[in-house]
């Protein structure tokens, strides 16, 4: 696949140094052709299909070489186009909804753990202490592939209303999707449902502070007997606006300084705010992402 990242580390808008040259795709699917002599502990086999990301992978390549320990098994039902979308934007919507910003579940190693016996990985929280029943959610930049990830599986988990904005073209297949179309300007949509919104997911910061975003959540004392549990969430998942309009003021990696300086603020001073980033996630637990994917191969083969 070609993904909004690859894009980015075209561009030189990437947060980590990229050596060139180097081949794009930060996600792939395909056969394991060779392995080494570590590859049976990790239960890989020539022959399997697997899965895996990140985001130097180089996945457009005929042959990657990658380590055992980094690779998922793909259900061999499943056909690839459709399992290769889940790796990136649906996990990543997944652990948004379910684990970011909410106190980890119980640890677990069951027969889907194949990434080392020694680590366990975590079970998303329960439902209701991370998505309360008929929660309300907001998804800024509802058109991309992350938008797109995140009404789906919303839709899935029982969300009462689903507010994404756009650009008036993408209003009508947003709204096929059982989204509520908004506008981009945040002065436009903010008065319509400030502080209403339980969980808001902005990769957007179209304002430049997430300040909109935020004023948007609902306060911890609207009443309500869903609201008990689950506290309201701001997931920060990008600056889109920012990157687009950088011209100069960078940091050596080319990512804009003023980016830097949002999420410093934001962390400190926005209450419920949380920074989310997928390759991040994985590096610190390899094992919840490969569950978090597995659990979105069964639901994607259940829904076939």
């Amino acid at each position: 696949t070609i993904s909004i990242d690859d894009c980015h580390i075209r561009r030189n808008l990437w947060v980590d140094p990229v050596a060139l040259p180097m081949s794009p795709g930060v996600d792939c699917i395909g056969r394991v052709v060779k392995v080494g002599r570590m590859a049976s502990h990790y239960n890989i086999h020539v022959g399997n299909r697997v899965a895996s990301l990140h985001q130097f992978l180089g996945g457009n390549a005929r042959f990657v070489t990658l380590p055992s320990s980094d690779l998922v098994h793909v259900p061999e039902e499943l056909p690839p186009e459709y399992a290769v979308c889940l790796v990136r934007s649906y996990v990543a919507a997944y652990q948004i909804l379910r684990r970011a910003g909410v106190p980890c579940g119980k640890k677990r190693k069951d027969k889907f753990h194949n990434s080392g016996c020694d680590k366990p990985y975590n079970e998303p929280p329960p439902l209701e202490s991370a998505l309360p029943p008929g929660f309300r959610i907001l998804v800024m930049g509802g058109n991309g592939a992350l938008g797109r990830a995140l009404i789906e599986i919303s839709n899935l988990y029982g969300a009462s209303k689903i507010f994404a904005t756009a650009h008036a073209k993408h209003r009508r297949f947003l709204e096929s999707m059982g989204a509520i179309w908004l506008p981009t300007n945040p002065s436009v949509w903010l008065p319509m449902i400030r502080g209403t919104i339980d969980i808001v997911v902005d990769s957007i910061c179209a304002d430049g502070t997430y300040n909109a975003s935020h004023c948007a959540l609902r306060s911890k004392k609207t009443p309500g007997k869903h609201y008990i549990r689950a506290k309201p969430r701001l997931i920060c998942v990008g600056q889109m606006a920012q990157i687009k309009c950088m011209k100069q003021g960078s940091i050596l990696t080319g990512v804009p300084l003023s980016s830097f300086w949002v999420r410093v603020r934001s962390r400190l001073f926005l209450s419920h705010a949380h920074f989310y980033d997928l390759f991040w996630a994985k590096e610190q637990s390899f094992p919840n992402f490969q569950q978090d994917l597995i659990t979105l191969f069964t639901l994607l083969h259940e829904r076939n």
